[in-house]
């Protein structure tokens, strides 16, 4: 059988789901002589969603072998990256831009990369180079705002997460973000923006629903009731009010099931 006519039985067969003929296939193909590129290419993508990450490297530093591209190297360098090796995937992605320069998203995972081994400079640089073909380029505009952000430069980042908000309102990534920062900066209206990522937020939501299940008399002891305890917290914080009082309060709220409210006390551990 032809080649190409194997080759597009796999491809049918991982769309369908069926991996395992579709890794047959490929593996078929890629032991021939000369192995058939597409196939080496495919198969190496499978093994990395897989998490099979070094037969996924040994497939893209074979397709590298047979002919060069940026499209090899740039998934050579993201299997890396995925391996937490992310000295080798710079390289890689180094490798990709020089071949296509203006193929952004080697960039975009490069500054990533270099964010994880502490290069700020570096990954600013790169994040900027993004954003220069995509001014609203999400993951560029938050990981600058991070970098800001990890470095105090609390009013620098307010500004660039500001930027993609006014483009992309609906970004849950930025919308957190934000809140993160006017909780540091100790403005009361960054809750807002907390609780409306926490809604839309799956991790979060998961959580709040378990939360839910547990019963608050679960929480009951010798101090008492959940609510006898808010209400003791809450009076003590109208009479002396002590950042550990409001923790402890947005610790009762988060397991009474009042996620709002727990937030509201977190801003005031802050202030």
């Amino acid at each position: 059988m032809e080649p190409q006519t194997v080759f597009l039985q796999a491809l049918e067969s991982e769309r369908t789901g069926d991996y395992m003929n579709a890794l047959t296939a490929y593996k078929s193909l890629v032991s021939g002589t000369p192995p058939y590129r597409p196939a080496v290419m495919n198969l190496g993508s499978l093994y990395s969603r897989m998490d099979l990450y070094d037969d996924a490297i040994e497939c893209f530093s074979l397709a590298l072998t047979i002919s060069e591209d940026h499209l090899s190297w740039f998934n050579l360098g993201s299997t890396l990256y995925k391996k937490n090796d992310y000295k080798q995937s710079i390289i890689a992605f180094e490798r990709a831009r020089r071949i296509n320069p203006g193929f952004t998203l080697a960039t975009l995972v490069m500054g990533l990369a270099l964010r994880k081994l502490s290069h700020f400079p570096a990954a600013e640089k790169c994040f900027i180079e993004v954003l220069a073909s995509d001014p609203v380029n999400e993951v560029a505009l938050v990981a600058l705002s991070v970098i800001a952000y990890d470095s105090a430069q609390y009013d620098r980042a307010l500004a660039l997460v500001e930027q993609l908000i006014a483009k992309r309102p609906d970004s849950n990534a930025a919308i957190k973000m934000r809140g993160k920062i006017l909780l540091s900066l100790g403005r009361a209206d960054g809750a807002d923006d907390l609780k409306k990522a926490a809604k839309d937020d799956e991790g979060f939501a998961h959580f709040d629903r378990m939360m839910n299940t547990i019963h608050p008399a679960s929480f009951t002891d010798a101090r008492g009731t959940l609510d006898e305890k808010i209400t003791r917290l809450e009076n003590k914080v109208d009479e002396e009010p002590e950042k550990e009082d409001y923790l402890a309060l947005s610790l009762c709220c988060l397991f009474n099931g009042e996620s709002d409210r727990a937030i509201d006390y977190l801003f005031m551990v802050k202030n």
